[in-house]
């Protein structure tokens, strides 16, 4: 059985609130309930990856293998600790390919991406969850909110 989507109402609850989106209005309202201090989209992570644009070329020599240069804005990161939260309810390809560039260029971050469903299909062979094990992503469900919680707590000693 398919969830309904949530509400416009929870969403502009978020955004009046201060937050993108009601998961990550959610998650702030259980840190501050288990006193966890953290900031929101506090800092910015350059990342690049190379990519190929059909109709773009360089200007200089005509290669169609283009450097994507960019800034990455996380949605928590935790006082004390290099700890990272993402919170995603759609992963789409080039989410995924940014997420991916992210990590392996900010080694001193640990970038957590908590799925509101990890379960969802990102193709036909992998979900979500399986995706980003396969390409060493650490992930927790949304629902699993003791055990995400828990991390970070282990993590900042709380």
């Amino acid at each position: 059985m398919r969830k309904a989507p949530r509400s416009s109402a929870t969403r502009r609850k978020a955004i009046k609130a201060g937050y993108r989106s009601g998961i990550e209005h959610e998650a702030a309202q259980c840190f501050i309930k288990e006193t966890i201090p953290y900031t929101y989209e506090s800092i910015k992570l350059h990342y690049s990856y190379k990519t190929t644009k059909r109709f773009y070329s360089c200007s200089c020599c005509e290669s169609k293998e283009l450097l994507f240069k960019s800034q990455y804005t996380p949605d928590f990161m935790f006082t004390g600790t290099n700890l990272i939260y993402e919170f995603k309810g759609v992963f789409a390809l080039k989410d995924f390919k940014k997420q991916l560039a992210v990590q392996n260029q900010n080694p001193d971050k640990e970038i957590v991406i908590i799925f509101q469903d990890p379960n969802k299909k990102r193709s036909k062979l992998h979900t979500y969850g399986s995706h980003a094990t396969k390409n060493g992503l650490k992930w927790f469900a949304l629902k699993d909110k003791s055990k995400w919680l828990n991390y970070i707590k282990k993590k900042a000693l709380i």
